[in-house]
């Protein structure tokens, strides 16, 4: 499982200010792509560490949220002009479809 570290709560919500971050939704994406054809209800696919505060965050993904968690990903990637995620992710949405 992928962890992420930030010092301070405002650097992880800031990470987020232009509504994409990378590292995050990369990670995400890829979980999702590689439990797709997985059994399994819900997985915890990242852990986000906040060091002053000593929060730590887990990411939880459910089977039944893939679909969704791609599509809105793809919006996300597409607005960054990523295009190369965003061809695994429409394939990975026209897999599920079929």
């Amino acid at each position: 499982m992928k962890k992420l570290t930030y010092k301070t709560p405002i650097s992880f919500y800031e990470s987020f200010e232009n509504g994409l971050n990378k590292e995050f939704a990369s990670h995400v994406v890829d979980s999702c792509l590689k439990l797709m054809n997985k059994e399994f209800k819900t997985k915890k696919i990242l852990q986000v560490d906040i060091l002053d505060t000593g929060e730590i965050f887990e990411i939880m993904l459910s089977k039944e949220d893939i679909k969704y968690t791609l599509e809105n990903n793809l919006k996300l990637f597409e607005n960054a002009e990523e295009y190369e995620q965003c061809a695994r992710i429409f394939k990975a949405l026209k897999t599920m479809s079929n």
